[in-house]
């Protein structure tokens, strides 16, 4: 469920061997676009990636990879791809593909998702059950009584004239039996199934254009992903989260610090961090304490992953792999 920015490096003995060629290319007077020039370039590179067996992991991969006959290189996380990722920032990317079908590693990790039936519909198919063992108990008694009168008509001869009663291709008591079981086939409500599926649609219908559950800030109204859970609603008496940003918003806002014993920072909700005079001031002459406030703010401007990007209207913005990495940058 991560949808968070991950950062993947190209190795670099591939991006060496690339660069030294495209240099060569260009130097040759090529005017085609860059990644025509990048595919002719790799179009004569030999090489060899030696990849770790599959497994279900997405967090950790082994491998290496060897080009042209130089030294071996080790691959990591860091320069794998798993089916499904999105490029973010990066127009393209040229990759080899080492696991492949059943073998991907979302493939290893999905499973088969079971069938949800409401605790109503577990009901109504138990109790078709025993409608249909009453139906066939009753068809039984029937085949009995009948195979037992019939026998004792067959002695009318104005009844069966030619002494042999109705011919049927099954045996008789067979015959009967279904005979029966077909005439008791009004026992079933059949029809019950159709006036559910109704109700779960119209239910599912009312709970999408409820305004009560409507989101104006995402315009986003309620769904019915399953209509034939829609009833189990009312038997909710507590819902377990697994964590922040299941059922809640997860915005990391950074509030205070505290530097050498010294605690920066106002709480003010929504506005985040309200120090900038304060921190400004003590960063100012030599003392210990400056060093250390300094540092502190040196280590939160350069030791983490996010990424700037600028956006049309010239703003950068910040993409982090985590919320509070991105707060830590952007205060």
């Amino acid at each position: 469920g991560e949808t968070n920015l991950k950062i993947k490096r190209a190795p670099s003995c591939a991006h060496k061997c690339l660069c030294e060629r495209l240099a060569a290319e260009q130097a040759g007077g090529s005017e085609a676009p860059l990644l025509e020039q990048v595919i002719s370039s790799l179009s004569s590179v030999q090489g060899v990636v030696q990849a770790e067996a599959p497994q279900k992991s997405i967090h950790s991969f082994t491998g290496s990879l060897r080009i042209d006959g130089g030294s071996e290189e080790p691959l990591g996380v860091s320069q794998l791809l798993l089916r499904g990722t999105v490029l973010r920032n990066t127009a393209w990317v040229i990759g080899l593909v080492v696991y492949t079908g059943g073998q991907t590693r979302m493939v290893m990790n999905s499973r088969r998702a079971k069938p949800k039936l409401a605790n109503i519909e577990f009901v109504i198919n138990s109790s078709m059950l025993v409608v249909v063992g009453a139906q066939c108990l009753l068809a039984l008694v029937s085949d009995v009584l009948y195979c037992e009168t019939l026998s004792n008509f067959l002695g009318y001869w104005y009844l069966f004239p030619d002494k042999v009663p109705t011919q049927i291709i099954l045996p008789q008591f067979l015959g009967y039996w279904l005979t029966f079981f077909v005439l008791y086939s009004n026992l079933m409500p059949i029809s019950l199934y159709f006036t559910m599926e109704v109700c779960n649609a119209a239910q599912a219908y009312f709970i999408k254009n409820d305004l009560a559950m409507y989101d104006e800030e995402q315009n986003c109204p309620a769904g019915a992903r399953s209509t034939n859970l829609g009833h189990e609603l009312g038997q909710v008496s507590y819902i377990f989260s697994d964590k922040t940003g299941t059922l809640t918003q997860n915005v990391m806002e950074l509030k205070r610090i505290s530097v050498d014993g010294a605690i920066y920072g106002h709480v003010d909700v929504g506005r985040g961090f309200l120090a900038g005079q304060q921190v400004r001031t003590a960063r100012r002459g030599n003392s210990e304490h400056a060093r250390r406030l300094n540092a502190f703010l040196e280590v939160l401007a350069v030791s983490h992953t996010v990424v700037a990007t600028r956006q049309q209207d010239g703003r950068l913005r910040y993409e982090a792999e985590s919320p509070d990495e991105g707060a830590l940058v952007e205060a």
